[in-house]
């Protein structure tokens, strides 16, 4: 083929332009998209049950909800939550599940259950989510100038009909998700003395209200041969309509508003957001899946610019911004393509002597990119980060094929040259030290245009198998990721599939268009040389590689001198690698300093948004100085796709970027400072912001998780009881509990039912006139346009003693009875949030810990509950995740190298062969251990990716170097002087590959930015590998191979 091909270039040519001109089309169509378009295997469903307690929340419906959803197929899990005026379920499902079967399935079974809730409770809403649905960056809308509650409703109400349709009519854009609305309502506040004096109670406004708020809608009449729709209607459509309503009392006609005050204002906020200090409409930005980020980031930037051109008053700004992730992707790649570039120009340039084999490179990799494009779109993959980590892996690999493809055509060439002209010389002794067959070949090369050409085919066509050996070993070590469980193997499919095709197609570019242009490239030098035209090539005073070279075999005559000391150290360091892999620190994502962090805060005492929302104000204030950017959610959000926990009115979650790492460190100790100090009571936690990977994977989890549950599995244990037992844990163990118990305080009314009989009132009158009393007595719902405004009837605002000391509660005589001869006020203590899963309710108990801190904290619960039959527990965490990934990641691992023998022991015809090359493969991984340890770091999802994508590279070059020696040793050459030479014939392609490789990923070990940091123990793990694997390519794996042959020889 290689023959065949080297002969047209410009068939070649011509084809090559056709499938950049595909490919170039198709990188116009491919998505670009944060995350592969994966659905998540999780359903949310949210229930709201406004002015429930927790408790009734969870006893009336979450749990009724819950062991009905407990039916639906494929369901691995569930968890629920219920707090004050809302639940939430969170359905996990097995990943291959059809997410949309069980959406519909979920919503079957809640419609089935519907007519056992109570009657006042709305449909629970149902969410599912994919990858792509996470929001790409939040827009924040807040007035410049200070503003009064009534501007701010107008600003909600600006947000909501005009820049949030702005928004979503980006062609890119799927949906502007917004939260931080203000809503107005009417209240009626009643001078009760003075309908008092009038003869006038409250019903009697009522009754006015609901009468003069009526339509029949539309009445047909005929009127001759015509037909007219007449509408009768009396609808009170704004506030001038209920100021001016008449009221009737006794002989006298009152407007309403002589009797009430009537005023508008802001209707009960579960929640605000604040951008900095200043309060904010919220919008989450979510992109269509075939849309492409750039032109959404730019036209987004260009509506902002234009918004705030139409409208000055209006601060907007975009917040938390996800494409910074993939621009950093894109910016990897483009680097990595330079850098890489321009190292293995240099290798090659300083190795070879020679600056046009570098220019083939610089053709190569960027052709294998832009091809590789066309099977994305072909396979349906998107450009994302996952599927761009796989391109950034592969270029380093690459460059690897050309590296070997344009070095063995080179070594083919000057070693036929120098055999020619000893042919010249000494037939006989040519004969004896080449072999017959190779010098009938090269007696027929009448010149160098026919030698060229013979050393583009035969040093192509000898690199070919091997070559092939390799990408498939590097793939089989990627294909295994898919069966990582979870959402897990889904993500990692779009990277082994890219790595899978970008090294394919550079397979086949390395063993087509190398040779083709190689021989083009040269065909100039040779004329020239040929013609007497030569030139000394000043290179070749540097001698560099010839220094190399005598110290690889100095390096080898020690080895083979020395080699049970060698063996000796390799099985040493093979068990040290064992013994830090034990003891190393086990995490799924990495943990490094940066500028940002979230905190999230329960304040842990009743208090009101405002309130909550004061403290943080006055906290942002102080530090202003230390903060770049600021934003936070006090209280319950209003988003429709949101699919965390619900936030209570007492806590919040602040997300702060500092100006730099000391600031952030500053902002920390200060938040601290200022909790202990003002709010003891206080519990909060400064947590890293979420990657995109996190968000996807949804790591939330603290470390350790003891889920303290009764037997009888329907209540809670009691909260006294609880705190003895973690008292008793923390004396044994030392280690104190990472929050204390969410508690939370409430009063109950209760009625006195034989003084309401002896009285005769009615419970449902004391009902109305305490939630009258409490502002909370709904009388009817005003529509004005889209919107509806409710309306309240109230008195002034008083505190909960007051209202019951001086309520009168009218009774079926007409009288007035206090309330306070009615009913009386307790006072009590429960759960903030009722927990919940498969096994019913439990109240979970989070640790910061390491594993063996694990360990004993478990060993301690399960002895001090000994003295607490009726209570037990259950282990969750982040650990016993990780535990279960890394167990899955160690037996992927293990399926990779089974595969890699597979794959060896079908090049070589041997089952023993390939054991020598895979024994650097445990080395090379112990040598990364190791130096992730030395250097503090974690054993991490990405140390792991690292560990198996070094599984599949470090044995390319012992593949193809075994291959060299098996070829001289069928020549008829000694062992010992066939594993000299071919490791002499492959030392300059092992270093050059080795070294472009390592130097491609040291500029990760330098970034600052969170791409860079996230991917640093990968880097780490390559550099340490490719290392180790470098010299016991050289040196060890012949000590292997030598000995093996002689115990073959002695069979």
């Amino acid at each position: 083929m290689v023959k065949f091909l080297i002969q047209r270039p410009i068939a070649v040519t011509v084809i090559l332009i056709a499938f950049l001109v595909m490919s170039l089309v198709a990188a116009r169509l491919i998505p670009v998209s944060l995350m592969p378009e994966i659905d998540i295997p999780e359903i949310v469903v949210k229930i709201n049950a406004t002015g429930k307690p927790a408790r009734e929340v969870e006893e009336q419906l979450v749990s009724k909800i819950r062991r009905q959803l407990l039916q639906v197929s494929h369901l691995s899990d569930i968890e629920s939550s219920a707090t004050n005026g809302q639940g939430s379920i969170r359905l996990i499902f097995g990943y291959g599940t059809n997410i949309n079967y069980a959406f519909i399935e979920v919503n079957e079974k809640i419609d089935a259950l519907m007519h056992s809730l109570p009657e006042e409770f709305t449909r629970p809403r149902v969410i599912k989510t994919s990858a792509t649905d996470i929001p790409v960056f939040y827009l924040n809308v807040s007035l410049k100038d200070s503003l009064d509650e009534n501007r701010f409703m107008e600003l909600s109400q600006f947000c909501d009909q005009v820049i949030k349709k702005r928004v979503e009519q980006l062609t890119e854009v799927s949906m502007a998700d917004i939260s931080g609305l203000e809503y107005p309502e009417i209240v009626l506040q009643v001078d009760m003395d003075r309908l008092n004096q009038l003869g006038i109670d409250r019903s009697t406004l009522i009754n006015a209200l609901e009468t003069n708020n009526y339509s029949v809608g539309n009445i047909k009449v005929r009127s001759g041969l015509y037909e007219y729709n007449v509408r009768y209607a009396s609808l009170l459509t704004n506030r001038t309509d209920i100021e001016n309503l008449f009221i009737h009392a006794g002989d006298r006609i009152f407007r309403l508003k002589d009797l009430a005050e009537i005023n508008i204002r802001p209707a009960q906020q579960k929640g605000v957001y604040l951008s900095g200090s200043s309060r904010a409409v919220v919008m989450a930005v979510i992109k269509k899946p075939d849309a492409r980020i750039a032109a959404l980031k730019e036209k987004t930037n260009e509506l902002v610019a234009q918004l705030q051109l139409d409208y000055p008053r209006l601060i907007i700004s975009i917040d938390r911004n996800q494409t910074e992730l993939l621009d950093y992707s894109l910016g990897n790649l483009r680097s990595g393509l330079i850098v890489g570039g321009l190292l293995a120009f240099f290798i090659i340039f300083l190795f070879l002597k020679d600056i046009k084999s570098p220019l083939l490179i610089g053709i190569s990799v960027p052709l294998s990119l832009v091809v590789s494009l066309l099977l994305f779109w072909f396979a349906g993959i998107s450009v994302n980060v996952i599927s761009l980590s796989g391109l950034i892996l592969g270029v380093g690999m690459m460059i690897d094929n050309s590296i070997i493809v344009i070095d063995n055509i080179i070594q083919h060439y000057e070693r036929h040259k120098r055999i020619r002209h000893k042919m010249q010389d000494n037939t006989k002794e040519t004969i004896e030290t080449t072999g017959t067959n190779t010098i009938k070949q090269i007696q027929t090369i009448s010149n160098n245009f026919k030698l060229l050409d013979f050393a583009c085919v035969k040093g192509t066509n000898e690199v070919i198998r091997p070559l092939i050996s390799s990408v498939l070993t590097t793939c089989a070590v990627f294909v295994p990721l898919v069966f990582l469980s979870g959402i897990s193997g889904a993500l990692f499919y779009d990277q082994a599939m890219a790595v899978a095709i970008g090294l394919t197609v550079s397979l086949v570019v390395s063993v087509t268009v190398i040779p083709v242009y190689f021989r083009l490239f040269y065909r100039e030098s040779n004329r020239k040389n040929d013609s007497g035209q030569h030139r000394k090539n000043w290179l070749n005073k540097i001698g560099l590689y010839g220094h190399i070279e005598d110290s690889y075999s100095r390096g080898f005559d020690f080895v083979f001198r020395y080699h049970k000391l060698f063996f000796t150290l390799a099985i040493l360091f093979i068990v040290a690698g064992y013994f830090v892999f034990v003891e190393i620190e086990k995490e799924k994502f990495p943990v490094f300093k940066q500028t940002e962090a979230i905190f999230n805060i329960d304040w842990n005492r009743n208090i009101t948004v405002a309130e909550n929302q004061k403290r943080l104000e006055i906290f942002l204030k102080r530090n202003n100085a230390l903060i770049q950017n600021s934003s936070c959610m006090v209280g319950g959000q209003d988003f429709l796709l949101d699919i965390s926990e619900n936030q209570d009115a007492r806590e919040s979650q602040l997300y702060l970027m500092a100006n730099n790492e000391m600031a952030l460190s500053k902002l920390s100790e200060a938040f601290t400072a200022y909790c202990q100090t003002n709010y003891a009571e206080a519990i909060f936690e400064i947590i890293p912001p979420p990657t995109l990977f996190e968000k996807v994977f949804n790591n939330r989890s603290a470390p350790l998780e003891i889920r303290l549950k009764n037997k009888d599995a329907l209540n809670l244990p009691d909260a006294q009881q609880v705190n003895e037992i973690i008292e008793k844990v923390t004396k044994k163990t030392g280690i104190r509990i990472k929050d204390r118990l969410r508690l939370q305080e409430y009063y109950t009314i209760v009625p006195d039912y034989e003084r309401l009989l002896l009285y005769k009132v009615p419970v449902n009158e004391v009902i109305s006139e305490l939630k009258k009393a409490l502002n909370q007595f709904r009388v009817f719902t005003l529509k004005q346009g889209q919107f509806e405004v409710p309306v309240f009837l109230s008195g002034h605002e008083k505190p909960l003693e007051q209202i019951i000391s001086t309520v009168r509660v009218k009774s079926e005589n007409n009288e007035f009875i206090p309330l306070s001869w009615l009913v009386t006020v307790r006072n009590g203590t429960d759960y903030m949030a009722i927990q919940g899963g498969k096994s019913d309710v439990y109240l979970p108990l989070k640790y910061e810990v390491v594993a063996n801190e694990a360990k004993m904290i478990k060993a301690s619960f399960e002895e001090t509950l000994k003295a607490y039959p009726q209570t037990e527990y259950e282990v969750r965490g982040s650990l016993v995740e990780n535990e279960t990934l890394f167990s899955e990641m160690l037996m992927i691992l293990l399926v990779s190298l089974l595969l890699l023998y597979f794959i060896l022991a079908a090049q070589f015809e041997s089952l023993l062969l390939p054991l020598i090359i895979l024994i650097e493969i445990p080395i090379a991984i112990a040598g990364a251990l190791i130096l992730l340890w030395l250097t503090g770091n974690s054993l991490n999802l990405m140390a792991f990716i690292g560990i198996i994508v070094l599984t599949g590279i470090v044995i390319n070059d012992s593949i193809l170097k075994i291959d060299t020696i098996n070829r001289l040793a069928r020549s008829n050459v000694a062992v010992l002087e066939a594993i000299h030479a071919g490791g002499k014939r492959r030392l300059k392609p092992i270093i050059m590959t080795s070294a472009t490789t390592i130097l491609a990923v040291i500029p990760l070990l330098f970034g600052n930015d969170m791409g860079s940091r996230l991917q640093q123990p990968l880097a780490i793990v390559t550099i340490a590998g490719m290392f180790v694997g470098t010299l016991v390519s050289l040196y060890f794996i012949p000590l292997c191979y030598y000995y093996l042959s002689k115990i073959n020889r002695i069979k």
